[in-house]
């Protein structure tokens, strides 16, 4: 059995791989987060030729996990996708970012009043949840009734002022509006939020750009100055939450070995009931993910 699950691995790899750098590339990931994404995924080919080799050897395949010298990966193409992020989760589904969760609904909910618009980045390199994140707080039974109205709008790389209050705009009205003029916009923005708190999540943000971040921000403004507005940025710069925070930024870490093994389990057996060589193996595989959830969920996934 151990040794069938190891051949479905092998099939699987290259197109784990590349869904990975698809990922990656789609929000611009460095080079060096790549490398090191791509590192765990090149020392499980390792494993699975060594155990082409030693099939009858299952623990000696173990071991050869920790060969720190693999043969170098061909040149991988570029990809990139364009896609938008949503507030619709499925919470069952996540693993390890319950305190992170906690800590930023905390600072929601317990803000003092500011004559500011209080914003709260979450700052992590790609792969760690930073979009998941903000999808459970938004998503908390406290923030819900903490704040009369909550807003989602993927910015990803066109920080657009007009296009991110139009699209708050159609969130308030549940449809798309044919609204151009920004200065009607915001006059329908101001008959909408007028007398309500709300949550704001501005999600994937890429300008660095302080001018555009202050037209929008004084927009806001404008609109609505009801003390306990709060907004989320989600980004991985921390150039962008230097430019847009206000509050102390929430900074996300990697999963621990066991939360990644969770994970991993979680994708790839569902409840199913695993056997213990199995899951020795699972295990040695989670520990070489590099503690990243999008790579456990990815892979885990594919098996």
């Amino acid at each position: 059995m151990a040794e069938y699950v190891l051949s479905v691995v092998e099939g699987v790899i290259a197109n784990v791989m590349s869904l990975a750098v698809e990922l990656i590339e789609s929000v611009r990931v460095f080079k060096d987060e790549l490398n090191t994404l791509l590192d765990s995924s090149t020392k499980i080919q390792a494993l699975l030729r060594a155990e082409k080799r030693q099939k009858n050897d299952i623990v000696m395949s173990i071991w050869l996990l920790k060969l720190k010298d693999v043969e170098s990966l061909n040149p991988i193409p570029k990809i990139s996708l364009d896609w938008k992020t949503d507030s619709f989760i499925d919470g069952s589904e996540v693993v390890g970012r319950g305190d992170d969760v906690l800590e930023i609904v905390n600072l929601l909910i317990g803000a003092k009043n500011q004559q500011d618009i209080p914003v709260i980045p979450i700052v992590g390199m790609a792969g760690l949840g930073r979009t998941i994140t903000a999808k459970l707080v938004y998503n908390h039974e406290l923030v819900k009734k903490h704040f009369d109205v909550r807003m989602w709008v993927c910015v990803s790389e066109d920080f657009d002022v007009e296009r991110i209050l139009r699209e708050i705009l159609e969130v308030l009205n549940n449809c798309s509006i044919g609204l151009e003029n920004k200065n009607a916009i915001l006059y329908h923005l101001q008959k909408k939020l007028k007398g309500k708190r709300y949550l704001l999540i501005l999600d994937d943000v890429w300008i660095e750009n302080s001018e555009k971040w202050d037209s929008l921000r004084r927009s806001l403004l404008g609109i609505n100055q009801n003390h306990g507005n709060n907004i989320i940025v989600t980004t991985r710069s921390d150039n962008v939450a230097q430019i847009m925070e206000t509050s102390l930024r929430h900074k996300l870490e990697k999963l621990s070995e066991d939360e990644c093994w969770l994970l991993f389990k979680k994708k790839a057996f569902a409840n199913e009931r695993i056997p213990l060589d199995l899951e020795a193996i699972g295990r040695e595989i989670a520990k070489r993910l590099g503690r990243n959830p999008l790579v456990a969920s990815v892979l885990g996934g594919m098996m």
